[in-house]
């Protein structure tokens, strides 16, 4: 038996000789000796069996020794030593993938590490989004702006500047429209020929008595038609009796009437009762038109219809006669005249509706022309002409305006009309916030923007330390694109400006000129500051030939005056 424990240990120590001879010892050498050791041990185990006899299951040998448990331990042993487990043990001890594992587990950590900095980032981000979301209180306290836009269903309803159903001329003007005549009739309509007409008439038979011959609605009509023609040959500062110069007049002038009854007409036209006017006037400036003012403004809203964008401004018209209510405006080319709020279309400039201001309210009626009504102050005055100029306008439009109109509480009540409004806002408004206000620190062309629900208020600064503030019910969002504002037609055109010009335009063709015949730019008489002369022989001018009379009929001859003063305009004598 001891032979065999022997030999067990043996087997032992030849197996992890071999296990620690694997890198020097080809692996066939070590499987050829493990055969060997194992026939040995087979020999011995059969001379053992033949030494002695076998023993029963509770038989021992001399030593005390129980052969099966002995059998069963060298089992057991070789069950524990073999060589297939530990090489098995040493494949998991030494595989690859544990390294793989580490390496996975050290991305997850690294990727991990990367989520929590960006989480931090945003909670940074959105703490300084909090500190900026600052709250500005008005300069009376009563509104409340915010530095964010509001959204997520905070945001107050704006009305969408969506395409119009229907613009420009109205269905009633486009089937009315045939000619010329029956165009110009629908702004001067029969009962305003009529207003004329009566009173012209009752104001020459007092002045003139049985000597008036009356005015009838061709006079009327030809009367007109002259003063008109006259603004399209630009004879403003010309003499009347230019005009009518055999000369150098203009013949359609001199067929159509006299030059003495045209100054009878012009001294004697009347749009109201002159006898009756000064009760009127008492609460009334404008009392000597007051008739035809009111009927010729109702008629402009009935003959078109303005797109989407309108602009609401004043205009000054010359004048320089005498009237209690003419103003004086510096800043204008003409300096004075009569001063009109006009609403318009920003794209044809088509004067929907105007009110002429006539002074301030207080011994002599209304301050705006708008009616006779007299009013004890005139606070919130431009508030009160934009409600007045956009009466009937449908929305969705919006109004373009200036400062003289815009505030806070206008466009609240412009929206109750489904109307936007966008305009510049005056510094002394008590409903802006200081904060807006200052430039202290700001470079040049920054933007600062404030929010409530329904407007948005922009501090642009053009320059260092001036800003300009803008006020705009129509936009929600801090961005602004140059596409995304209204453009303001002008509606008036310097005559100034068109001399400047005419004078450009010569300039640049002597320029051309002088280029085209070689002149040395030391000789032009532009580079001198010589004025502007002709260097070639100048033709003679020859008088523009008047247009032909239409033939009378059954005759191959122009018509005579009196025939020709009939179609046109009266031409008596």
């Amino acid at each position: 038996m001891a032979a065999a424990r022997f030999t067990a240990a043996q087997v032992l120590e030849q197996i992890f000789l071999s296990q620690s001879n694997d890198d020097s010892e080809p692996e066939e050498e070590s499987e050829e000796d493990v055969s060997s050791e194992e026939e040995k041990e087979k020999g011995e185990a059969e001379e053992a069996d033949t030494a002695g006899p076998e023993t029963d299951e509770g038989q021992k040998d001399s030593e005390g020794c129980d052969l099966r448990l002995d059998t069963s331990d060298e089992e057991v042993d070789d069950e524990e030593y073999n060589d297939d487990d530990d090489e098995e043990v040493d494949d998991e001890e030494y595989n690859d993938d544990d390294d793989d594992e580490d390496d996975d587990e050290i991305i997850e950590n690294v990727q991990r590490l990367e989520q929590i900095e960006l989480e931090d980032e945003d909670e940074e981000e959105e703490k300084e989004e909090e500190e900026e979301d600052k709250t500005f209180i008005s300069k009376d306290g009563k509104i409340k702006w915010s530095s964010a836009a509001f959204r997520n269903g905070e945001e107050a309803r704006n009305v969408p500047l969506s395409p119009l159903s229907a613009q420009g001329p109205t269905e009633y003007a486009a089937a009315q429209a045939v000619d010329f005549e029956s165009t110009f009739r629908m702004f001067v309509t029969p009962a305003v020929e009529r207003i004329v007409l009566e009173n012209t008439n009752l104001e020459g038979s007092r002045k003139l008595g049985s000597a008036w011959k009356g005015m009838d609605e061709v006079d009327l009509r030809a009367y007109l038609g002259l003063l008109i023609l006259s603004g399209v040959y630009r004879s403003r500062g010309e003499a009347v009796a230019s005009l009518w110069d055999a000369e150098s007049g203009r013949a359609i002038f001199r067929a159509t009437m006299s030059l003495k009854l045209f100054h009878a007409y012009s001294k004697l036209l009347r749009f109201d009762d002159r006898q009756t006017r000064p009760a009127r006037r008492a609460t009334d400036k404008l009392a000597a038109v007051r008739e035809v003012w009111d009927a010729w403004v109702e008629r402009l809203p009935s003959l078109y219809d303005p797109g989407p964008n309108v602009t609401v401004d004043e205009q000054l018209v010359p004048f320089r006669g005498r009237c209690s209510f003419r103003q004086y405006m510096p800043s204008k080319p003409a300096k004075y005249g009569l001063k009109f709020w006009v609403a318009c279309d920003a794209k044809s400039s088509y004067a929907w509706k105007m009110q002429l201001y006539t002074g301030k309210p207080g011994g002599g009626g209304g301050g705006g022309g708008g009616g006779g009504e007299k009013r004890a102050s005139e606070k919130k005055q431009g508030q009160r002409v934009m409600l007045d100029v956009t009466e009937g306008l449908a929305g969705p439009r919006n109004v373009t305006c200036d400062n003289f109109f815009t505030s806070y509480e206008l466009g609240q009540r412009l929206l109750r009309r489904e109307l936007t409004m966008l305009g510049t806002v005056r510094k002394n408004k008590p409903e802006l916030p200081p904060a807006l206000l200052s430039v202290k620190g700001r470079s040049a062309f920054s933007s600062a923007f404030a929010f409530t629900p329904s407007t948005v208020l922009v501090s642009y600064v053009p320059k260092k330390n001036k800003n300009v503030i803008l006020m705009s019910t129509l936009h929600s969002a801090a961005t602004a694109a140059d596409d995304s504002w209204v453009a303001v037609p002008r509606l008036q055109k310097s005559r100034q400006s068109d001399d400047r010009g005419r004078v450009a335009s010569a300039q640049r063709s002597l320029a051309v000129r002088d280029l085209q015949e070689g002149v040395a730019p030391s000789q032009s008489a532009l580079r001198r500051g010589r004025p502007v002369q002709s260097r070639r022989t100048p033709r003679p001018v020859q008088a523009a030939e008047p247009p032909e009379a239409p033939s009378t009929p059954g005759t191959d001859g122009p018509a005579p005056a009196q025939q020709l003063h009939r179609s046109c305009g009266p031409a008596r004598t």
